[in-house]
């Protein structure tokens, strides 16, 4: 998450209320995939608004720091923007080919903040 990425793994900045809904679950979320085998298995993290906001940030965390976790891909629909350009540019640049962001072009939500 964004408080242990490194710099050689910059990200760019994160919205903060995004940041701080996934810190109060990440342990919980770690637990539950060592439960199930996630490093063993094909993941795959898909959500829709606030959901995909939080697994693009749990795709830019297992992209980039837990390789090891068998992370495929992520597909969000109706996803809010979630990072400065920074963020966006490094997560492009980075798990661009892994990342799918469906919206509604009448949707307000996936075009804030500005």
């Amino acid at each position: 998450m964004k408080d242990t990425w490194t710099d050689e793994h910059p990200m760019g900045l994160v919205h903060t209320g995004f940041y701080e809904a996934l810190s109060s679950v990440w342990d919980q979320l770690m637990m539950r995939l060592e439960e199930h085998g996630a490093r063993r298995k094909s993941l795959w993290i898909t959500g829709h608004s606030l959901g995909g906001a939080l697994g693009t940030l749990v795709a830019a965390t297992f992209g980039l720091q837990l390789v090891n976790m068998g992370f495929n891909g992520v597909y969000t629909f109706g996803q809010p923007r979630i990072g400065n350009v920074e963020f966006a540019k490094n997560f492009n640049h980075r798990l661009g080919a892994k990342a799918f962001r469906f919206v509604n072009k009448n949707d307000i939500v996936t075009r804030i903040p500005p």
